[in-house]
């Protein structure tokens, strides 16, 4: 068995899609007897021992607070921030030893992963990406050539989708690069919010679940909505999450005069009655012009799994998650018509709509925890007998 040290700028109890892979993984591995540590920022600002299902997480409050100043208004205390995280996580990790280092995100993590390698602390370096900020990082000279540098001292690099795989061996450019798509686990979370709770009250019910941000595309979602009132005056769209574009949706609302179809939940910890009383889910995630963008979207898995097809947008990881005209609809993010007509077609014919739904939960059922830690499992073997 390995012992294996995972670096991750953001981790569980924090909500994501990297957060949740990188907690299946170092469960799974750990399950697999495999000798686990996580070195993470802390959450609440304090520093954190704690043991999950075996993994043994320290949380670093230097590294939380590096994080934090490095949003900082003030540009001169934001780039020292981000600079310093390099030298404090190799200060803080040059002891540290043992068969493989696990790279949760390419940069910063990455980077002191290719030190430790070459300074023999560790036999293998294998890194994790997920598609999104491949994208943003290679249009930046300094982030590109910090990627270059990882890949190059990576054994194994793993990848969402094919096309974030084609995305990665272009920043290459045609080096020979190791990479295997592993993509995301999805599963129930498991603790349902009862009906009387939070009911779901419309027909059609349309739900997002999502932190708000741009690119989640819920704007193009609420203008199709607009659209649409006449024809369906019983529609109902419910919008969980929070996040810094909530304001300029809620303004959206008012001025649509949607108060009434456009409800919008807040935070929500247990989703699954969410997914079960809704018809479909919509998020027509777009491509910004930064590059941010969708790395898989495992939210569509998630209502795949509770055989309710999706409706999402031409972007990113998006277009593996959601199979357009099988397990739901692709739409471009930026044409509410479009959107629309999406809506309109699942709304309109429930026969449809549950071919689809159930085609999805087919769909979603092959992302599986088990599936996605033999996957690791298979390369970390690999890497040892090396």
């Amino acid at each position: 068995m390995a012992q294996i040290l995972i670096i991750a700028d953001t981790f569980s109890p924090n909500r994501g899609g990297s957060e949740a892979y990188l907690k299946t993984l170092a469960e799974g591995l750990a399950q697999n007897r495999h000798t686990v540590k996580v070195f993470t920022p802390a959450v609440s600002g304090s520093v954190v021992q704690a043991a999950i299902a075996g993994v043994q997480i320290q949380r670093s409050t230097v590294w939380f607070k590096l994080q934090n100043w490095g949003a900082h208004s003030n540009p001169l205390v934001n780039r020292f921030s981000r600079l310093s995280i390099f030298p404090f996580l190799f200060m803080r990790l040059i002891l540290s030893h043992g068969d493989i280092v696990i790279a949760g995100h390419i940069i910063p993590a990455g980077v002191v992963g290719s030190a430790l390698i070459r300074l023999r602390r560790f036999r293998a370096l294998l890194v994790i990406t997920y598609g999104e900020e491949i994208t943003v990082y290679k249009r930046g000279m300094r982030m590109r050539k910090l990627m270059r540098s990882v890949l190059a001292a990576a054994h194994n690099v793993t990848v969402l989708t094919e096309s974030s795989r084609a995305e990665l061996e272009e920043v290459r450019s045609g080096t020979a690069l190791k990479t295997v798509v592993v993509p995301p686990a999805v599963s129930s979370y498991g603790k349902d919010l009862t009906i009387e709770n939070l009911p779901l009250f419309g027909n059609p019910v349309l739900l997002t679940l999502s932190r708000l941000v741009e690119r989640k595309g819920i704007d193009t979602a609420i203008l199709a909505v607009h659209l649409l009132t006449e024809e369906f005056p019983n529609l109902r769209y419910y919008i969980a999450g929070v996040g810094p574009f909530k304001t300029h949706l809620m303004k959206l609302v008012r001025g649509l005069g949607l108060d009434n179809h456009v409800i919008f939940l807040g935070s929500v910890q247990d989703v699954d009655s969410l997914y079960a009383q809704c018809d479909f889910f919509c998020m027509p995630n777009r491509q910004m012009s930064d590059g941010e963008r969708e790395g898989f979207g495992m939210v569509f898995l998630e209502a795949g799994l509770h055989g309710k097809p999706s409706i999402a947008g031409n972007s990113g990881g998006a277009v593996e998650a959601v199979l357009h005209g099988k397990t739901g609809l692709i739409v471009f993010p930026d044409d509410p018509a479009a959107t629309a007509e999406a809506i309109r077609d699942l709304a309109s014919n429930s026969q449809y709509r549950d071919e689809l739904g159930q085609a999805a939960k087919m769909h979603a059922e092959d992302f599986t925890p088990r599936r996605m830690v033999n996957s690791f499992e298979f390369i970390i073997q690999r890497l040892l007998t090396k």
